[in-house]
């Protein structure tokens, strides 16, 4: 007399005597009184065993949840009926343990469409860095709130605050805009504790004209740059210019910093 086998998630599934039912799973369901019945039962364990490790191709008769190890990619998959897919598992797991590679540069963590928004660590060890942006800066303590592009220097009630005088030796750096590389992170938040580009390049504000490779000190607007004569003190330069500036009102340019 033939049987039925609830699922949770479907239909019954009406098993025949004397047949073995491998239409629905990879794992043969037996009826009563099949022949070959202790095969059936052993090579049933043998796929139970092998947790249905294949080389590229999944199970057939996928079922909601099932298990798959493809070891041509080394992932552990789950069946999502949903989806009519398998998804890896692993996702917004922790380990315990050291993490290595068992072939030395053969492997990449993320790729250009599918990154990570950030990494905690404290030590990274490497061959090079790249990153999209282009200044270093670094988190100081402003007297008042800053904007990007506005020049700073030492001083104030905090530790850094706006330049107000024209061709100032004591000129420091500029608010940057979006770091490449980012120093003393913690150090509060943008508002109390800007990041100041010390070198590379960054936008600035300037007053005037400018032409392209021209010097940059600071005017005797607060916090903002103007094109230097030519005859300033080398401490007064914050940085040159890299685009040709023609109006003259206030604006931005882009600039790079820490180069005299």
């Amino acid at each position: 007399m033939a049987y039925n086998i609830e699922k949770s998630n479907g239909d019954p599934i009406v098993v025949a005597d004397g047949t073995a039912d491998t239409s629905q799973f990879s794992i043969a369901l037996l009826g009563k009184n099949t022949v070959g019945y202790g095969d059936e039962i052993a090579q049933n364990s043998i796929r139970m065993l092998e947790n249905f490790a294949s080389d590229g191709t999944s199970p057939s008769n996928q079922t909601n949840g099932q298990l798959w190890y493809d070891y041509s990619v080394h992932t552990l998959k789950v069946y999502n009926e949903d989806a009519l897919d398998w998804d890896e598992l692993m996702i917004g797991s922790s380990i315990k343990g050291d993490l290595i590679p068992d072939t030395d540069l053969a492997y990449t963590v993320g790729d250009a469409t599918h990154r990570f928004t950030e990494m905690w660590a404290t030590t990274f060890n490497g061959t090079a860095t790249s990153a999209q942006y282009a200044d270093l800066a670094e988190r100081y303590e402003a007297d008042a709130p800053l904007e990007a592009g506005d020049v700073v220097m030492i001083g104030g009630a905090k530790e850094v605050t706006k330049t107000t005088e024209a061709k100032s030796t004591e000129v420091f750096g500029i608010v940057s805009t979006a770091p490449g590389l980012m120093l003393n992170s913690e150090a509060g938040d943008d508002t109390t504790h800007p990041y100041i580009a010390l070198a590379g390049r960054v936008p600035v504000k300037v007053i005037g004209p400018v032409s392209k490779g021209q010097r940059l000190v600071a005017s005797n607007i607060a916090g903002v740059a103007m094109a230097s004569s030519g005859l300033d003190a080398a401490l007064a330069i914050i940085g040159r210019a890299l685009e040709d500036k023609t109006t003259d009102e206030a604006g931005k340019i882009e600039a790079v910093v820490g180069v005299k």
